[in-house]
């Protein structure tokens, strides 16, 4: 992936403007081209400037991360957007993926997994944080059982 990645930070805290930033420079290929303190700007950016990532925090000013994302996806199905968020529950991650977000990152990410989610989604796979993907898939397990719908694999003769 040599072609630069231009990246909109879309966060209510100025600190995770700069701790993205300090993230990102040390890799060539991504350039941090827009900031957004709030919903509604995250909106404006991302269908004026058209980045090739977004990453939007779910709690902002003005309009949420979710609301905000459901409505770029309206307009602008170029862009990325990862949330970069506090948000671990299963229902925020769930509910951010059905307004069109492409990746879910924490806040406390270590710097490889920045990059690892902005190659997925630029290769247009989903990416969630490995302990966000350990824990639903563990919910979704815990689920079946509990409801009682592990289905038995049933072999044939043969196949024992």
């Amino acid at each position: 992936m040599s072609e630069t990645i231009r990246i909109l930070i879309a966060d209510d805290h100025e600190v995770i403007h700069n701790g993205i930033v300090d993230i990102l420079k040390s890799f060539n290929n991504f350039r941090i081209c827009c900031h957004a303190y709030t919903g509604k700007e995250a909106i404006q950016q991302a269908l004026a400037i058209k980045p090739d990532v977004i990453f939007m925090d779910i709690s902002m000013p003005e309009l949420n991360g979710i609301e905000a994302t459901r409505l770029i996806r309206q307009e602008n199905t170029h862009s990325k957007i990862i949330a970069l968020t506090q948000y671990e529950e299963n229902e925020y991650v769930l509910q951010f993926l059905a307004a069109g977000g492409n990746g879910y990152l924490l806040k406390n990410s270590k710097k490889g997994e920045f990059k690892d989610a902005i190659e997925a989604v630029m290769n247009n796979q989903r990416y969630l944080s490995y302990e966000l993907s350990h824990n639903l898939l563990n919910s979704v397990i815990s689920k079946e059982v509990q409801d009682g719908e592990q289905k038995k694999v049933h072999l044939t003769r043969r196949e024992i």
